[in-house]
């Protein structure tokens, strides 16, 4: 039997003013062919993968993300202290969502691991996000580790967003991550013995809403899948793994408040008005072009 797990993620609500992930067809990835299907994961390390019964899960996505980039190890509990200061309550009683999560690092930084003051697993998960326990100088420590944005990953170029997700992963090989929020169901508790999440159930309603990273992909009983780290420890799914395939991964991003998003390294905002307007041009004729091409190619079958 696998152990309970609260989960601390939170529907994401919609906002116009957030930024769009299509660096990816900027750079050539203009369809779900073009992605190759090989098995690969992202470089790097996570320094804990053993959420526990922690609330963290917002945090464990975020911050492993930015360690495979940074080489760095940072601190959960900061991530947690930060969270509850944007959201005005204890969020590890009540839950993250996602915008906040990946704004954590771009308004405060993130913290090395070894200046943190206290972990969540001596102190308990709602002593580490409250920030009252936490010194002033945190802040300070962590501002030189900002990341400068982060933008959503959306269906796009005709691609649902099972390929969405691996045109990102291979746009940010070889060390480059995202993270997905979405519901989580107790028929995904057990995972069989090759670690592919099944369909949950006809009528089966969500236990929670869990945060895990997408770091990869590979090809599992014939089947071409997401690699997911679900943050449950080493003895879950296959040595800490589990794996989405199309069908249940868009199931899953199906659910409205469901979101996927990564850290970018170059602020998509820091170029000049006329570069801004020129990719903007490229991306439409791009996408002229592909419609034009979708035209051509129906009119051929």
């Amino acid at each position: 039997m696998s152990k309970k797990f609260t989960y601390g993620a939170k529907p994401l609500k919609k906002d116009l003013r957030d930024r769009l992930y299509h660096r990816h067809v900027l750079l050539g990835a203009t369809g779900a062919e073009s992605i190759p299907s090989t098995p690969y994961r992202a470089s790097g390390t996570v320094s804990d993968r053993d959420q526990g019964t922690s609330n963290f899960c917002t945090n464990y996505g975020v911050v492993a993300m930015a360690e495979r980039e940074d080489s760095e190890a940072y601190s959960r509990e900061y991530n947690a202290k930060c969270e509850s200061e944007m959201l005005g309550y204890d969020m590890a009683s009540q839950g993250c969502d996602m915008r906040t999560a990946l704004s954590v690092p771009v308004k405060y930084g993130l913290l090395l691991q070894n200046l943190a003051p206290f972990s969540w697993k001596d102190k308990g998960d709602q002593f580490a996000a409250d920030p009252t326990n936490w010194p002033g100088i945190s802040d300070t420590q962590a501002a030189p580790y900002k990341h400068p944005a982060f933008t959503w990953i959306v269906p796009n170029n005709g691609m649902d967003y099972f390929d969405a997700c691996r045109s990102v992963l291979f746009d940010k090989r070889p060390n480059g991550s995202l993270v997905t929020a979405t519901p989580w169901f107790a028929s995904w508790e057990n995972p069989p013995t090759n670690g592919i999440l099944p369909m949950p159930l006809p009528g089966e309603q969500p236990s929670g809403w869990h945060c895990s990273e997408e770091f990869g992909q590979d090809i599992v009983d014939g089947q071409l899948v997401i690699v997911d780290n679900s943050w449950q420890g080493e003895n879950f799914g296959v040595r800490g793994e589990v794996y989405f395939t199309r069908a249940v991964f868009n199931y899953a991003m199906s659910f409205q408040g469901a979101a996927a998003g990564t850290l970018d390294k170059i602020d998509p905002d820091a170029i000049s008005p006329v570069q801004k307007k020129v990719l903007g041009l490229l991306q439409q004729v791009l996408v002229l072009l592909q419609k034009m091409l979708g035209i051509i190619k129906a009119q051929n079958q």
